[in-house]
Order: C-alpha cells, then sequence, then structure tokens
C-alpha cells in the first residue's frame, strides 16, 4: 500500500520539492542583495573617511543605501517563516549582520584616525623643515 501512495503522490512531492528550491533561491537571492548593499555602504565609508567624497554625498548615498536595505528588511518580513526554520533565526541573521558592520565601522575610523595622526605629523615636519631653512 505504501509503494501505490507513493507513485500515486509522486507528482505532488515533485511540486512541494520544487517549490521549496524556488523558495531557498528565491532568499538566497535577497540575502546576496542585502549583502551587496552592506559593501557598498562600507565602501561608502571608506571614502568617506578618505575624503574621496563631502559629507553631504555621503548623506544622500548613506540615505539611498539604507532605504534599500530597509525595503528588503520589510520584504523578508512579510514572506511567511519556513516550516523546519528555528525561533529567532532570522534574528540572530540581523544580528551577526550588525555586529560584522560595527566591526567594519571600527576599522574604518581606526583608518580614519590612523591617517589624520598621519597628516599631523607630516604638517609637523612639514613645518620644521621650513623653520630649519
Amino acid at each position: 500500500m505504501l509503494l501505490i501512495d507513493d507513485i500515486l503522490l509522486f507528482p505532488i512531492y515533485g511540486v512541494v520539492w520544487l517549490g521549496r528550491k524556488l523558495h531557498d533561491a528565491a532568499q538566497e537571492e535577497r540575502a546576496s542583495e542585502a549583502e551587496a548593499i552592506t559593501a557598498e555602504l562600507s565602501e561608502l565609508y571608506m571614502m568617506l573617511a578618505t575624503g574621496k567624497i563631502t559629507e553631504a554625498e555621503f548623506d544622500r548615498q548613506e540615505k539611498e543605501l539604507l532605504d534599500r536595505l530597509e525595503e528588503i528588511e520589510k520584504r523578508d518580513t512579510h514572506i511567511e517563516d519556513e516550516p523546519d526554520k528555528q525561533p529567532g533565526e532570522s534574528e540572530a541573521v540581523f544580528d551577526a549582520r550588525e555586529k560584522e558592520l560595527l566591526g567594519r565601522l571600527e576599522k574604518i575610523e581606526e583608518l580614519s584616525a590612523a591617517n589624520e595622526n598621519k597628516k599631523n605629523e607630516q604638517t609637523v615636519d612639514r613645518e620644521l623643515d621650513i623653520d630649519q631653512e
């Protein structure tokens, strides 16, 4: 009897399997889109720290990227959770991303401070060279 059930229900199982695969592919695409936006944010912070863009340009681009990221998060909250998904899993993923971004921001701030110190040292060296002449 089980063999007959399996044979008769195989098309339904196939459609369910296909639906799960499509759902997984869509989630991966959304995740990669969010990762691309966070990478763009990191680049934007680095450009600001190195002085390649102005504060106004930074604010405009940051707002645009954060709005896109917020839109992705809103889309994700409207999608039903997978049946085998652990409670709180999406929050853990978000927390991990937030921690990664904060770590990157700290590195950028350190690089910015180091760059500022280097500029100050160069200014002092120039002033000493001028005084010696």
